[in-house]
């Protein structure tokens, strides 16, 4: 007679099996949470390796930006022209003083528009969002001079060009109502290429002084751009004009437009900029500042000219400033 073995009953198995699969899905559910980890690093390195490259490229261009002068301003004493320039300047001078007086607003407004060219920026007022309870406008492009000229190993160019940022709507990528936008760097060596605009007609220019394009950043929610600078009080009159009024603060969303601006740079320019994340449902958010380090700011002027005005203030004869530099923008 065979002896009895002791088996497992059904309700042990059933017992075994909940219990394993309560450890397999554990495990697999272990699993998923690191491989949505390890995607989820991955994809903010590369959001991060892409911001990096941005903000090392805007702090190349953005830090150099300048207000061109003429050489002959910058260092008089090496002009070999010094004398006949300053006889052409006087020239002008009086040539000014006999110009009406809508003439001579004409010709000051007209000069105001030519120096916004050195540094100006624009923005999309028709889009807009909150962050940390302010208003942001979409930005649309800056222009400016500046001396960060891209090199290519072995090429030999010039470093002084103009460059225009530029904010560009993805139609492709864009979709659902998320709408997608690529950040475009453009570069001439036609620095009088306000607007970047390919000729058609001059081939030749064309082929000399191109326009180059390259995208620095895709996959952009929103970016806006905030131009930070200071700027003395209008002065009172009375006892409180004596006292010493400190600087205040300017934000601006625009460059360029308000006569102060024209002609010079900010002291800062704050960055902010959103990527979409990888399911289109929400963003990452970088915000930097980048100090400008040239001149002149709406409170600085070269040395050259506060020695003309003190020459002419001695000869009680009044100074115009001629060129590159500004000249009534902080009155």
């Amino acid at each position: 007679m065979m002896p009895k073995r002791r088996a497992f009953a059904i309700m042990e198995l059933l017992i075994a099996l909940s219990l394993s699969s309560f450890v397999i899905l554990g495990l697999m559910k272990g699993y998923q949470s690191l491989m949505d980890y390890l995607e989820r690093s991955r994809v903010m390195m590369g959001v991060n390796r892409t911001v990096c490259l941005l903000f090392n490229q805007l702090e190349r261009d953005i830090m150099t930006a300048f207000v061109a002068q003429p050489q002959e301003e910058i260092f008089p004493e090496k002009d070999k022209d010094h004398e006949k320039n300053k006889q052409k300047k006087r020239e002008e001078q009086e040539k000014e003083k006999a110009m009406s007086a809508e003439d001579k607003k004409k010709a000051h407004e007209k000069k105001l528009e030519k120096l916004k060219e050195y540094f100006f920026g624009t923005v999309d007022e028709d889009q807009f969002i909150q962050i940390q309870g302010k208003r942001r406008y979409l930005f649309k492009n800056l222009t400016f001079l500046t001396t960060g000229a891209l090199q290519v190993y072995g090429e030999h160019k010039v470093r002084f060009v103009r460059v225009m940022y530029e904010l560009v709507k993805d139609k492709e990528n864009s979709k659902d109502g998320h709408d997608k936008y690529l950040l475009m760097r453009k570069e001439t060596r036609d620095i009088e290429n306000f607007k970047m605009r390919i000729s058609d007609f001059d081939y030749e220019k064309q082929q000399k002084q191109p326009i180059q394009t390259h995208v620095v950043a895709d996959n952009i929610k929103h970016m806006s751009v905030t131009y930070v600078t200071f700027r003395k009080p209008k002065q009172q009159k009375g006892p409180a004009s004596k006292q010493k009024e400190e600087e205040e603060e300017v934000r601006l969303t625009k460059w360029g437009e308000e006569p102060f601006t024209k002609g010079v740079v900010p002291r800062w320019i704050e960055v902010t900029i959103s990527f979409w994340n990888r399911t289109m449902r929400g963003e990452d958010t970088f915000e930097i500042l980048f100090p400008i380090l040239t001149y002149p700011t709406p409170q600085e002027k070269p040395e050259h000219e506060k020695d003309d005005k003190q020459e002419h203030a001695d000869k009680k004869e009044p100074v115009e400033v001629d060129g590159g530099t500004v000249h009534g923008v902080n009155e």
